[in-house]
């Protein structure tokens, strides 16, 4: 044979020989069964004859043949992904680069070489004892499976010859007409068929040169079950993660971009990598990072909470609303201040596609690691958890959102800091949220000092620092309908001085032109 114009380099050009040599052998030895003709007959329309085939080795073993039949390395993708093709325009047999650049002291790789080239010699036959058409089906597989001694069933072969084995080779610019060897989606199949894991199958087509998408399309795409049903994006994924291409190729980002170029949602991609034994950070890491969308972008913190909370490592696998929470927030660069933008995402996540109740997202909130922020002003452990409640969407008023942090846990003042700070609600809109909203588990409201010790501590405030004036406390007080001796005394419990309150509650009277009756 001779190669043209296509300069292998030495390892390619040695691994050719060693196929070549290989392929020879197994024709010499075929050749001298006494079944031989009767098997090849009629795999060409029973046009040839044992002279033909004789004719042939002996061109072979004279190296004669290298002057009707030429060998050029091509990369797979200029064959749409056939490791090899014969094009009778040009009387040459194509080759892959990619897989004769493999390790040929793996047997399965010189093995999956030696078909290649038996096939293609089996299309180049064909052209010579059919000069006026190709044989239908692929003849060149069943020639090459009959030589190998392959098994082959009758449907095999009834469905290897409805096959359309033609395509086109990309030579320079110019498109070139060929018969293509079997594709991964038919080797894959068979493979299965004959009983292999989706494990050994990945392997397999490692072996034999195709790379991470077309064995993810021939796992997905080509295998056909028993039942008529197609593998699950589980099986795909195991079929990848185990062809032998981990290291600097496929890594979990890889794996599932992969999965989601094929078909697969981020529910199923993260299923898929549990299912490899992924963890839940590598599957976060995963959807978030290696996922690229048709537009270039990648998932958002929505996506990848739908995918992670539904991975199957939900209730005793120990993922809950709080560690979901972490998990996001790991993704961004600093995890206690995530930002806005994140905490509204989220938020609405966890309402609208999770389903979480107004208690369950303060609960998760302040068991994940958001409730460490340092950069909050106010000291208040609930700050984290208002902001993803506001933001959430749901439809609570404040005197519920009062209640809800009293049940969680929440004091007067820090309660007052949420209401104050977070929902924008007036020193008097607070006192009478605290007021009307918060209910005790003896179903009592809070008393009139607990209402002002709540309203003093709105004075951390997160937007000014400025802090509450007791003519502040005063006002709000009366405001919601408090008598005046009552205010003092609210005041005398929080421990105000008697000068001050005096004067916080003259001040307020004048300002408000009310009549100074009894200061308590």
């Amino acid at each position: 044979f001779i190669d043209k114009e296509s300069n292998p380099n030495r390892e390619i050009t040695n691994n050719l020989e060693v196929s070549l040599q290989s392929a020879y052998n197994n024709l010499i030895d075929f050749s001298q069964t006494d079944d031989f003709l009767s098997q090849v007959t009629p795999i060409f329309v029973e046009n040839i004859t044992a002279n033909t085939f004789q004719e042939l080795i002996k061109k072979w073993e004279s190296d004669d043949l290298d002057e009707m039949l030429g060998i050029q390395f091509v990369s797979s993708q200029a064959m749409q992904g056939a490791n090899g093709a014969f094009s009778a325009e040009t009387s040459t047999i194509y080759l892959s680069s990619e897989y004769f650049s493999q390790d040929f002291s793996n047997p399965d790789i010189l093995t999956g070489a030696t078909e290649i080239i038996l096939e293609e010699v089996g299309h180049f036959i064909d052209t010579k004892i059919n000069p006026d058409g190709d044989t239908p089906g692929d003849e060149g597989e069943i020639f090459a499976a009959t030589i190998l001694e392959f098994p082959l069933t009758d449907k095999d072969k009834q469905l290897i010859n409805l096959e359309e084995d033609s395509g086109f080779v990309s030579i320079d610019g110019k498109q070139i007409a060929i018969e293509k060897n079997s594709n991964a989606n038919k080797i894959a199949d068979k493979l299965w068929d004959s009983g292999k894991k989706v494990q050994e199958i990945g392997v397999e087509l490692k072996n034999r040169g195709f790379d991470l998408k077309t064995i993810t399309k021939a796992l997905d795409d080509g295998i056909t079950k028993a039942d008529g049903s197609s593998l699950d994006y589980t099986e795909v994924a195991l079929g990848i993660w185990n062809s032998g291409y981990q290291g600097d190729q496929l890594d979990s980002r890889v794996l599932a971009d992969l999965l989601w170029d094929e078909g697969a949602n981020e529910i199923e991609v993260s299923q898929s990598l549990k299912g490899i034994d992924s963890s839940l950070p590598v599957i976060a890491d995963a959807l978030k990072f290696g996922v690229t969308k048709t537009d270039g972008s990648n998932l958002g913190f929505s996506s990848v909470a739908v995918g992670i909370w539904n991975s199957g490592y939900t209730g005793e696998d120990g993922l809950n609303g709080s560690g979901l929470i972490d998990l996001l927030a790991n993704l961004v660069p600093d995890p206690t201040a995530p930002g806005e933008e994140f905490v509204t995402e989220v938020s609405q996540t966890l309402y609208y596609q999770l389903g979480f109740s107004a208690a369950e997202i303060v609960g998760s909130v302040f068991n994940s690691q958001l409730n460490t922020n340092g950069d909050n002003p106010t000291g208040n452990r609930f700050i984290s958890a208002s902001l993803f409640l506001r933001n959430s969407g749901l439809a609570l008023n404040t005197k519920e959102v009062a209640d809800l942090f009293w049940d969680s846990g929440a004091n007067q003042k820090e309660i007052s800091q949420i209401l104050y700070n977070v929902f924008d609600r007036s020193l008097t809109e607070v006192a009478y949220d605290m007021k009307t909203g918060i209910t005790s588990s003896d179903g009592s409201g809070l008393n009139l000092v607990e209402i002002a010790l709540g309203l003093s501590g709105a004075e951390f405030s997160v937007n000014d620092n400025s802090p509450v004036s007791g003519s502040q406390i005063v006002t709000a007080l009366l405001q919601i309908g408090t008598p005046v001796r009552n205010i003092g005394q609210a005041l005398v419990g929080i421990k105000y001085d008697r000068f001050d309150i005096s004067s916080a509650i003259l001040r307020d009277l004048q300002e408000n032109k009310l009549p100074a009756t009894n200061l308590g």
